[in-house]
Parts: C-alpha cells; sequence; structure tokens
C-alpha cells in the first residue's frame, strides 16, 4: 500500500506535468527533503522512480539528518532548499515541487508559505490555468478568496478554465485526508482528458 505522503506528492506531480517526459515533466524538477534524523537515502527510491518517468530530483542532506543534528537554524535550512531549487532551474526546469516526509514535509510546507509569492489575478486572467483549486464557500462573510473567485474576470474565463472546490476538511492537516486530496487532485486532472 502507498504510504498517503506518497499519494499526495505523486497527486501532485500529475497536475504539475503529467507522467513522464511526454507530459511537462522533462521541465519538472522535484526536491525530496527526508526526515528528521534521516539522510536523503531515506527518499533514494522515490527519487530513482521519479528520475526514472523522466523529473530532474534533488535530495539534499538538510541540516535535522542524521550526521548534522541540527547544525544551522530553520532560515538557514530554507537557504539549502534554495539552493537545490536552483540547483534545478539550472539543469532546466521551469516548474518546482517541494515534498518530504517527516520534518521534510513541515519544511516543504515551510518553504511553501515564505519563498513563493500570490499569482496576481492580472496573471491568472491573461495565462488562466487549465484548473484552478479553490476552498469551498462556507457560511458567514464572504472571505476575500471567495469574493476573488466571483470576480467578473474569472467568470469570463468560462470553459477555458475549469474550477475545483476543495471542501474545509481538505485545506487542513494531511493525515487520512492526504488520500481523499489526492484522488480529488486524480480526478480533476483526468478532467482534462
Amino acid at each position: 500500500m502507498m504510504r498517503p505522503w506518497l499519494v499526495m506528492l505523486v497527486a501532485i506531480l500529475l497536475m504539475a506535468g503529467g507522467a513522464g517526459p511526454a507530459g511537462a515533466a522533462a521541465s519538472l524538477g522535484v526536491v525530496l527533503l527526508h526526515g528528521k534524523t534521516g539522510t536523503p537515502e531515506q527518499m533514494a527510491k522515490l527519487a530513482a522512480t521519479l528520475k526514472d518517468a523522466g523529473y530532474a530530483v534533488s535530495t539534499p542532506e538538510m541540516c535535522w539528518s542524521k550526521s548534522r543534528i541540527f547544525d544551522k537554524a530553520l532560515p538557514d535550512c530554507l537557504k539549502e532548499v534554495d539552493a537545490a531549487v536552483a540547483g534545478l532551474k539550472s539543469g532546466g526546469a521551469s516548474r518546482i515541487v517541494i515534498g518530504g516526509v517527516s520534518q521534510g514535509a513541515i519544511v516543504a510546507i515551510d518553504y511553501g508559505a515564505t519563498r513563493t509569492t500570490d499569482i496576481s489575478l492580472d496573471a491568472v486572467v491573461a495565462d488562466p490555468p487549465d484548473i484552478l483549486l479553490s476552498g469551498e464557500t462556507l457560511p458567514g462573510a464572504p472571505t476575500w478568496g471567495e469574493r476573488v473567485m466571483k470576480h467578473p474576470a474569472l467568470r469570463a474565463l468560462h470553459g477555458r478554465m475549469r474550477t475545483v472546490s476543495f471542501p474545509a476538511h481538505l485545506m487542513f492537516c494531511g493525515g487520512p485526508n492526504l488520500v481523499e486530496s489526492a484522488n480529488r487532485l486524480a480526478r480533476a486532472r483526468r478532467s482534462l482528458a
């Protein structure tokens, strides 16, 4: 049986780029972060599978590894992820997915929250994605995100971009929700075919 975090990573890769060089995998880089007191070898089997499928993969030894035991503070550890991303980009990857297990998963989430930028509505309208993921509408006053999803510019993209709503319980801590999230992402991806 596939581990839930692996199911989610596979689903993210499928959403991001297809399933091999025939898709966009050749331009997709993957950074895999090992667990606390682990080593890059902890990710070796997954890394090899992804490389065989045509993805560029980096498995850096992080500051929480078995041999380093937190020799740097977290902000400095994130610089190591920056270096792995830069290495993949210099090798031709135009898009990057970061995943991990245990401490690596936590840092991957932190990295995504602190190192990425918001995408402007102008950019979405100018070059709409095939699928736009959104949270579900909840009772009470509409959130900023809900108001954006009702913007006339996005409504004008009807037919050019599919919107997939994610229930609120799938937007938080993964755990048992990872499989359901991965299945929802996979269905959305298949609907494009």
